[in-house]
């Protein structure tokens, strides 16, 4: 169970306000959508707390999930620059700081997948962009980006995927504890949708 820890009334206001912006503005995407950007404020307040954050952190934590797919057009590269460009804008419009609204930008900047985390909080953020990987819910969020992307060969998406999480590490101590194993449990899975004759019909039925 995620820590409940209360936050003083400014904040709560401040990040309702963002929250508010993000279920407005979030693409209507089949996978990056405002379900997926609560799924990852979820994500960063649990990891966050367990990682030791303090509670103003974790509050930037939130704010930044909110908004680090403000913009996703399928298939571009700045994605991560220009939600970022967006929360700069924003921020300090909502009564944040010049600081805090830097290391929220930076805070987005980090999910690109070809940037290495260099802090914990960096860290956080890139695990709880990608939670479901370990997680019971994963080849149906899978299948949902799978469709977002337009990919029509299901067979060259299962490698791909495979690929993509027998490559995966985290950063957070918490997330090695409590997704590592799922991740493995839903590697052998697809291994096994993939190897028997009845897999693709497996996964098309959204029963993977």
């Amino acid at each position: 169970m995620t820590q409940t820890i209360e936050k003083p009334p400014e904040v709560k206001t401040q990040l309702n306000a963002v929250k508010r912006y993000s279920q407005r503005y979030m693409p209507k995407s089949a996978y990056h959508n405002f379900t997926h950007a609560e799924d990852v404020a979820e994500a960063v307040k649990r990891i966050g707390y367990r990682e030791g954050v303090s509670r103003d952190k974790v509050f930037l934590l939130e704010t930044a999930a909110y908004l680090h797919d403000i913009v996703n057009q399928v298939g571009s590269d700045l994605n991560e620059e220009f939600s970022s460009r967006i929360a700069k804008k924003i921020l300090p419009r909502l009564g944040y700081s010049d600081s805090e609204t830097d290391l929220v930008s930076g805070l987005i900047l980090a999910t690109e997948l070809k940037r290495q985390p260099i802090s914990l909080l960096d860290g956080i953020m890139r695990d709880a962009d990608v939670d479901n990987l370990g997680r019971e819910d994963f080849f149906e969020k899978n299948e949902s980006l799978r469709k977002e992307l337009g990919v029509k060969d299901k067979s060259a998406w299962q490698r791909q995927t495979l690929t993509f999480l027998e490559k995966h590490k985290y950063y957070t101590e918490t997330s090695r504890s409590e997704r590592q194993y799922g991740l493995e449990k839903n590697v052998k899975k697809l291994k096994s949708l993939m190897g028997g004759k009845n897999g693709l019909e497996t996964w098309n039925m959204g029963t993977a």
